[in-house]
């Protein structure tokens, strides 16, 4: 959106109506001398337009702060960044439900623990008298087979002051199972939490502003990639050329997290709406992603601890998390450079057997909405259009002890 100035469409449109209506032009089919006349005129006029729009920006800008500096930016379709909540997925193993019990059934008479959406996990009172609080956002069963295991969260409060250490998240408001008198339910926060930001202040907005602008005036691509850039939970936008001709083009969307939510899509969509006017039809898509499961088994040196077992595990499934997210789309990885990456401690003597250090492989497709897994007896090799993820549908990482 500019401040004063149409679009090169509107431009052209109007023109041509112009044309015809004073000048007798009646050939005005694609192709024709006329319309190729009238689209290099106006497109060159419409940069002109685009560049003076910018000059005008930056001079009242310079000084505008607050509410007046929201209200330019709001009509060029730059919007303020609010704060915003820190989170956590299950699946990036951050929030860890514990017991020191062998399994959560020997606390809950053989059943599982029912987490509810709602639940609280909090820190412990500080000196000023302040609690961190973070809320259980889906419903979660504790298998009553298993000692730990993990849940998704979000802050009760927007900005950087919700952002947490390790081991911060200490209390939580489950009593729902039969020995809770002792308190043998527990839970923690193994790794920070740090994904909260703050509200965007003036300076860093109006560098934004002026960034958005100048985007636009030096081309339509690098416009439209930096705008869905901008979108929170976006990590890369990968475009491709499509065959109906300059200007129009895919927007793959690479998010943070896994799997792509429609709402990131939707975010994108409307943040590059601005820029669709410069020439660009922009299609806002997902890459097709191939979901990973892995089952190792870790020997251990004798006498280690479960404790220490616990810990290794966890950053296991840490390190796996990062270097799938870390892959590119159409990304081509060796089944040894992932065994290697899970052999990052003495304190485990082996893994697998010598010529098959990873149990099972198993990546999952998306058929007719159904989530198919296919076992993998070589390394992966994805198509352009592709990205490896942690499995959201099962445990993408089971690891058994010897």
């Amino acid at each position: 959106m500019s401040l004063f100035l149409e679009n090169v469409d509107d431009i052209i449109s109007a023109a041509k109506q112009e044309w015809i209506e004073r000048g007798g032009i009646t050939q005005y089919s694609p192709g024709s001398k006329a319309q190729a006349l009238l689209d290099i005129v106006n497109k060159q006029l419409a940069k002109s337009f685009a560049i003076l729009d910018f000059g005008l920006l930056s001079s009242l800008i310079r000084n505008a702060t607050g509410l007046n500096l929201e209200f330019l930016g709001e009509i060029v379709g730059v919007i303020k960044n609010k704060a915003t909540f820190a989170t956590v997925d299950k699946l990036a193993g951050v929030i860890k439900f514990y017991t020191n019990a062998a399994t959560f059934g020997e606390i809950n008479s053989g059943s599982p623990i029912s987490l509810r959406k709602g639940d609280k996990v909090y820190s412990a009172i500080d000196a000023n008298g302040d609690v961190i609080v973070f809320t259980l956002i889906e419903d979660t069963v504790l298998i009553p087979t298993v000692n730990s295991q993990y849940v998704s969260a979000i802050a009760s409060k927007t900005g950087t002051d919700y952002n947490v250490g390790t081991n911060t998240l200490v209390n939580h408001t489950v009593i729902n199972y039969t020995d809770h008198a002792n308190s043998s339910l527990l839970v923690t926060n193994v790794a920070p939490i740090s994904n909260a930001l703050a509200i965007e202040n003036d300076e860093e907005y109006r560098y934004r502003i002026m960034n958005s602008r100048l985007s636009a005036v030096r081309g339509n691509e690098t416009a439209v990639r930096i705008a869905g850039l901008s979108v929170a939970g976006v990590a890369d936008i990968v475009m491709n050329e499509f065959s109906t001709g300059i200007g129009t083009g895919e927007l793959v969307v690479v998010s943070t997290t896994t799997p792509t939510s429609d709402q990131v899509l939707a975010d994108v969509e409307a943040a590059i709406f601005n820029y669709t006017s410069y020439g660009i039809e922009a299609f806002i898509t997902k890459p097709n992603e191939i979901g990973l499961k892995l089952v190792i088994t870790y020997k251990y040196k004798f006498d280690l601890s479960d404790n220490r077992k616990n810990q290794i595990e966890q950053e296991a499934r840490r390190r796996l998390i990062s270097y799938i997210l870390k892959q590119p789309l159409g990304a081509s990885v060796a089944l040894n450079n992932i065994a290697d990456l899970l052999m990052f401690t003495d304190d485990v003597a082996s893994m697998g057997t010598p010529n098959r250090p990873l149990d099972e492989v198993r990546l999952f497709y998306e058929v007719e909405g159904v989530r198919r897994p296919a076992t993998l007896m070589k390394d992966i090799s994805l198509e352009s259009d592709e990205r490896l993820i942690p499995e959201y549908t099962t445990n993408f990482l089971i690891i058994n002890r010897k």
